[in-house]
């Protein structure tokens, strides 16, 4: 996510650019940024979108005509072909990601809290600020060659209200909107009496502000202080997914107990007889899970883990039969469904920290003696992509409906 920000802010910096010195080779910087962009999150093509709304609704629509603008395009277009060509080829993974990641994952807000939002995620002191930069942009004189970028922010959060898309998306375009607001207090004239007042405070109350909420943005409290600290600002952790929180944040509470939950399936992995060890595979849901796996688990001796969660997707099985496998996270009732034989190996609830967080919650039943069974189960376990055939190589072929010979 610390990319789209990078990757947003360059845009803007490159329209300033184009704007200031009336070169329109700065298009060509735009394009590439934008490519680049598009290559590591999707929803960049918003911006574009919205840039092209923004510059229809002003004098500067005549760009459209210029060569410069349609090569940024092109080259926009051409750095994003590959991977968009490679989405085509495998019937679009990104797309079906993000309409489970919509119904299934993100909380979704109402407009009115997506709004509400804006103003808790920039800080509630600095809204004079940057209310006031996005006025000063559409009713100025002064700034009126640079009022499609008011019209940009406007069609950006018009765009993230409709698509559903998380209360932070936008915060790398309120840039503009805090600089066109200092650029008002600087352009205050001289003899208002209350000029020198304005501009002594607007900085020390923003950065009071920061300090304020920086506890909230940054890990320097231990959990049982944030807890503190967030009970007496009066401030609840945000509701970006649909999960259970406790006090912490999901972006404090994911950096605990990751360890803890693998030393739990290393429990359960070496309480198999050896023959099973050598042929077990570990099953998680997530890439979260899988990842920890995969990073703690030669401390452990473990296998490596597959999942069917982004990229984990893509690995496929990494060599596993399927024969034996250890699936975390998943219920009894909901595997009995789906395998010949399940076996309990281990129930970890870990004790909740003081921000009301467990550090990890699992349950790890051990399925044996139904090779290639997993391959039905994505929908029970609340999986979403399609596992071919051959995601364990020596699973045997299932029919077009997914079910294999383990299949009631």
């Amino acid at each position: 996510m610390r990319w789209k920000y990078f990757f947003m802010r360059w845009p803007f910096w490159a329209l300033l650019r184009w704007v200031n010195s009336g070169k329109p080779d700065w298009w060509i910087a735009f394009g590439a940024v934008a490519g680049i962009g598009l290559l590591n999150k999707w929803t960049f093509g918003l911006f574009g979108a919205a840039l092209v709304v923004a510059l229809a609704l002003t004098p500067h629509r005549r760009v459209f005509r210029e060569s410069r603008f349609l090569l940024a395009g092109a080259l926009a277009i051409a750095l994003v072909l590959p991977h968009v060509l490679w989405q085509a080829h495998h019937e679009w993974p990104m797309a079906e990601f993000s309409r489970n990641a919509r119904a299934y994952k993100m909380a979704g807000f109402s407009p009115l809290e997506f709004l509400t939002s804006q103003i808790l995620i920039m800080g509630p002191v600095t809204l004079p600020l940057w209310l006031a930069g996005l006025a000063y942009l559409l009713a100025s004189k002064a700034m009126e060659r640079y009022r499609f970028l008011a019209y940009l922010f406007l069609a950006l959060l018009a765009a993230h209200l409709l698509s559903g898309g998380k209360s932070y998306y936008l915060a790398p375009a309120y840039t503009v909107l805090f600089a066109a607001g200092a650029i008002l207090i600087e352009r205050t004239p001289r003899t208002a009496p209350w000029k020198i007042i304005l501009r002594t405070a607007a900085p020390v109350v923003v950065m009071a502000g920061g300090l304020i909420v920086a506890p909230i943005a940054f890990p320097v409290l231990s959990p049982e202080g944030y807890a503190r600290y967030a009970a007496a600002i009066g401030i609840e952790p945000p509701r970006d997914e649909k999960q259970e929180l406790g006090t912490l944040p999901q972006i404090f509470a994911d950096r605990f107990g990751w360890e803890n939950q693998v030393a739990a399936v290393a429990r359960v992995f070496r309480g198999l007889p050896p023959e099973e060890q050598m042929q077990a595979v570990i099953f998680t849901r997530n890439y979260g899970e899988a990842g920890a796996i995969d990073f703690w688990g030669p401390r452990y001796g473990l296998p490596r883990a597959i999942s069917t969660h982004n990229s984990y997707w893509l690995w496929g099985p990494r060599g596993a039969t399927g024969e034996t496998v250890i699936v975390l996270g998943a219920t009894r009732d909901k595997l009995e469904g789906l395998f010949a034989s399940v076996v309990e190996g281990a129930r970890h609830i870990a004790v909740r920290d003081a921000g009301g967080n467990r550090s990890s919650r699992l349950r790890l039943p051990r399925i044996e003696n139904c090779r290639g069974r997993i391959l039905g189960g994505e929908q029970a376990l609340h999986l979403s992509s399609k596992l071919p055939a051959e995601f364990f190589s020596s699973a045997p072929p299932t029919g077009r409906d997914g079910k294999g010979p383990c299949d009631s």
